[in-house]
Protein backbone atom coordinates (compact mmCIF):
# COMPACT_ATOMS: atom_id res chain seq x y z
CA UNK A 1 0.00 0.00 0.00
CA UNK A 2 1.35 3.44 -0.89
CA UNK A 3 2.09 5.79 1.95
CA UNK A 4 -0.32 8.74 2.23
CA UNK A 5 1.82 11.89 2.12
CA UNK A 6 -0.97 14.38 1.56
CA UNK A 7 -0.85 17.43 3.80
CA UNK A 8 -3.81 19.43 5.11
CA UNK A 9 -2.78 23.07 4.85
CA UNK A 10 -3.38 25.44 7.75
CA UNK A 11 -4.98 28.71 6.60
CA UNK A 12 -5.58 30.82 9.73
CA UNK A 13 -4.68 31.18 13.40
CA UNK A 14 -7.65 31.80 15.71
CA UNK A 15 -6.73 33.33 19.06
CA UNK A 16 -9.26 33.83 21.83
CA UNK A 17 -8.82 36.67 24.32
CA UNK A 18 -10.42 36.38 27.73
CA UNK A 19 -13.81 38.08 27.93
CA UNK A 20 -12.99 39.69 31.29
CA UNK A 21 -9.98 41.48 29.76
CA UNK A 22 -11.95 42.66 26.72
CA UNK A 23 -14.74 43.91 29.02
CA UNK A 24 -12.25 45.72 31.24
CA UNK A 25 -10.66 47.52 28.27
CA UNK A 26 -14.08 48.65 27.06
CA UNK A 27 -15.27 49.62 30.58
CA UNK A 28 -12.43 52.12 30.99
CA UNK A 29 -13.23 53.74 27.64
CA UNK A 30 -10.52 51.79 25.86
CA UNK A 31 -10.45 50.51 22.32
CA UNK A 32 -9.89 47.11 20.76
CA UNK A 33 -8.56 47.58 17.25
CA UNK A 34 -7.70 45.00 14.58
CA UNK A 35 -5.75 45.52 11.38
CA UNK A 36 -3.67 43.91 8.69
CA UNK A 37 -6.30 41.34 7.78
CA UNK A 38 -7.29 40.22 11.29
CA UNK A 39 -11.00 39.57 11.77
CA UNK A 40 -12.67 39.81 15.20
CA UNK A 41 -15.45 37.31 15.92
CA UNK A 42 -18.49 37.87 18.16
CA UNK A 43 -17.07 35.26 20.57
CA UNK A 44 -13.95 37.35 21.26
CA UNK A 45 -11.61 35.47 18.98
CA UNK A 46 -9.23 37.06 16.53
CA UNK A 47 -8.53 35.30 13.23
CA UNK A 48 -5.08 35.96 11.72
CA UNK A 49 -4.57 35.02 8.04
CA UNK A 50 -1.55 32.97 6.96
CA UNK A 51 1.33 34.93 5.47
CA UNK A 52 2.23 34.01 1.87
CA UNK A 53 4.90 31.37 1.35
CA UNK A 54 4.34 29.39 4.53
CA UNK A 55 4.04 25.64 4.71
CA UNK A 56 2.33 24.93 8.02
CA UNK A 57 0.27 21.76 7.64
CA UNK A 58 -1.00 18.58 9.23
CA UNK A 59 0.81 15.56 7.81
CA UNK A 60 -0.79 12.19 7.06
CA UNK A 61 -0.32 11.15 10.71
CA UNK A 62 -2.15 14.26 11.92
CA UNK A 63 1.02 15.95 13.22
CA UNK A 64 1.71 19.63 12.75
CA UNK A 65 4.79 20.40 10.68
CA UNK A 66 6.38 23.24 8.78
CA UNK A 67 6.54 26.93 9.57
CA UNK A 68 3.59 29.21 10.18
CA UNK A 69 3.74 32.97 10.03
CA UNK A 70 0.50 34.91 10.25
CA UNK A 71 -0.36 38.51 9.41
CA UNK A 72 -2.08 41.36 11.19
CA UNK A 73 -2.43 42.86 14.63
CA UNK A 74 -4.75 43.33 17.58
CA UNK A 75 -4.27 46.37 19.81
CA UNK A 76 -5.90 46.97 23.20
CA UNK A 77 -5.60 50.51 24.54
CA UNK A 78 -7.05 52.34 27.51
CA UNK A 79 -6.36 54.75 30.39
CA UNK A 80 -5.11 57.44 28.00
CA UNK A 81 -2.47 55.11 26.57
CA UNK A 82 -1.21 53.75 29.90
CA UNK A 83 -2.78 50.39 28.99
CA UNK A 84 -1.38 49.19 25.70
CA UNK A 85 -1.23 45.59 24.53
CA UNK A 86 -0.11 44.94 20.96
CA UNK A 87 -0.19 41.44 19.45
CA UNK A 88 1.11 41.29 15.89
CA UNK A 89 2.31 38.89 13.24
CA UNK A 90 2.20 35.63 15.24
CA UNK A 91 4.65 32.91 14.23
CA UNK A 92 4.34 29.23 15.08
CA UNK A 93 7.86 27.83 15.39
CA UNK A 94 8.05 24.02 15.41
CA UNK A 95 11.06 22.11 16.68
CA UNK A 96 10.70 18.34 16.94
CA UNK A 97 7.77 17.52 19.22
CA UNK A 98 7.38 21.01 20.65
CA UNK A 99 6.45 24.39 19.29
CA UNK A 100 6.32 27.97 20.45
CA UNK A 101 4.14 30.90 19.51
CA UNK A 102 5.92 34.22 19.17
CA UNK A 103 4.56 37.69 18.46
CA UNK A 104 5.82 41.09 17.54
CA UNK A 105 4.85 43.13 20.60
CA UNK A 106 5.43 46.72 19.50
CA UNK A 107 4.60 48.55 16.29
CA UNK A 108 7.43 51.09 16.54
CA UNK A 109 10.23 48.94 18.00
CA UNK A 110 9.49 45.44 16.74
CA UNK A 111 10.83 42.56 18.76
CA UNK A 112 9.69 38.95 18.93
CA UNK A 113 8.45 37.60 22.24
CA UNK A 114 7.65 33.98 23.00
CA UNK A 115 4.20 33.96 24.57
CA UNK A 116 3.31 30.27 24.57
CA UNK A 117 4.89 26.84 24.42
CA UNK A 118 2.72 24.25 22.69
CA UNK A 119 2.67 20.52 23.40
CA UNK A 120 2.38 18.98 19.95
CA UNK A 121 1.99 15.48 21.42
CA UNK A 122 -1.23 16.59 23.13
CA UNK A 123 -2.60 18.30 20.01
CA UNK A 124 -5.83 17.02 18.48
CA UNK A 125 -7.49 17.81 15.17
CA UNK A 126 -11.28 17.88 14.93
CA UNK A 127 -13.68 19.38 12.42
CA UNK A 128 -10.96 21.16 10.45
CA UNK A 129 -9.45 22.81 13.55
CA UNK A 130 -6.28 21.92 15.44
Amino acid sequence: MAENTELSRIATLTWGVKQSFRSYVQSVGGVIEVGGGVVATAEGEFVFPMAPGNNLALNAEGRLEGHGAFLGHVRFTGHGGMLSVYLADPVLEISGSSASLTIDDHDKKPRRLEIAKLDLEAMTAEGGAV
